[in-house]
């Protein structure tokens, strides 16, 4: 699992692939992108809400980071 952190007012940008088909959801901003083979998902938003987020592969039911930004 990988911790990463923001500033408030900054843009939160990463980006997940995956081997099978998926969906990448970033809590708190409820951000849901499909992910698989040769699709990977790519976020770039404005860090607007501040606190800690799970980033989480939603149909696998599996944490694989957390963000914190921070204010």
């Amino acid at each position: 699992m990988r911790d990463f952190s923001v500033k408030q007012g900054g843009r939160i940008r990463f980006t997940v692939t995956a081997d099978a088909p998926e969906h990448v959801h970033l809590h708190g901003y409820d951000i849901e992108k499909p992910v698989g083979p040769q699709q990977p998902a790519r976020y770039d938003v404005p860090a607007t809400i501040n606190g800690v987020f799970v980033i989480e592969l939603e149909d696998a039911r599996e944490q694989i980071a957390s963000l914190t930004v921070n204010p």
